[in-house]
């Protein structure tokens, strides 16, 4: 470690302890808007990825009367097929159909065998290139002869999806709401800190100036000053993190989807953590220097 360099943190450090009060109430405000940051950002993220993927298996299903012809069938078919937001279109027959919904249903499949014959329809399922063209697909073939009438005729998963990112998405914003509140809570905390630092420091400051050090050279002890207790208090929220993690691990595996879900997983997660804290704490720090630091 350079002098300098040694010279800055030994000053931040000087100044967090003369500050002790405030240094732990930022330092614990920080830890629990990070701690539920990351509970926000990893159940975000899982729900993202899942409502992604119910998205992606979006798929159109044309269901034919029991008396369709061959022509009419095959008009079906080639009006899904020609349209340039399909990507694929297959036939499942009533037989198949019915062998689906029995594996579908495990051992509830047991009701069909009380029903005189086969319920199920036969249909076209067309996968498309994008999901959010469910609804134009399927009015391009309602109505067409062959075609079980009124809402039985076509049918697509669009509305499930999307009531799913409705949901997720009110969801988020009042979470994201309380996280915000709480970050402002931080970063004015850290300002306040650095502020009675500068106080108790301004006779220093002068003499600094009148020597000629440079602005940056009086910021720098500040900011580190920031980043410190704001890494302190990401440190302290991953670590409590961690804690609720090994518990539901024990617990329940499946309870910890959303952690790993997360581009690069708990590591991952942890370190947009830490980094996010000491942004929180450089960026209080930045705002208090430019407000009440008279250089």
């Amino acid at each position: 470690m350079s002098t300098r360099l040694r010279f800055f943190v030994g000053e931040a450090l000087h100044s967090l302890r003369t500050n002790v009060a405030t240094t732990v109430a930022a330092t614990v405000t920080v830890l629990i808007v990070l701690f539920w940051f990351g509970v926000f950002v990893a159940l975000g993220s899982y729900m993202y990825s899942k409502v992604d993927q119910v998205r992606h298996d979006v798929k159109v299903s044309a269901y034919l009367q029991d008396g369709v012809t061959k022509n009419q069938r095959e008009a079906i078919y080639n009006r899904l097929l020609q349209n340039p937001n399909v990507q694929s279109v297959e036939y499942v027959s009533k037989a198949e159909a019915l062998a689906r919904m029995k594996q579908r249903l495990g051992k509830n499949a047991d009701i069909f065998r009380s029903l005189p014959g086969n319920p199920l329809p036969a249909s076209f399922d067309a996968k498309l290139h994008n999901p959010d063209n469910a609804k134009e697909v399927a009015n391009s073939v309602r109505g067409m002869a062959g075609m079980e009438t009124g809402s039985d005729g076509v049918k697509y998963g669009g509305q499930t999806a999307d009531r799913l990112l409705r949901t997720g998405g009110i969801i988020e914003g009042v979470i994201g709401g309380l996280i915000l509140l709480l970050g402002i809570a931080a970063v004015l905390l850290i300002a306040n800190t650095i502020r009675l630092s500068i106080f108790s420091r301004r006779r220093e400051i002068e003499v600094m100036k009148l020597v000629g050090a440079t602005n940056w050279f009086v910021r720098v002890p500040f900011v580190l000053e920031g980043m410190l207790t704001g890494f302190a208090g990401a440190a302290g929220a991953v670590a409590l993190l961690s804690v609720v993690y090994v518990g539901l691990s024990n617990l329940n595996g499946g309870l910890t989807d959303p952690a790993k879900s997360f581009p690069g997983g708990v590591a991952g997660l942890g370190l947009v953590l830490v980094s996010f804290g000491m942004f929180l704490g450089a960026f209080g720090s930045g705002l208090t220097l430019r407000k009440f630091l008279r250089i």
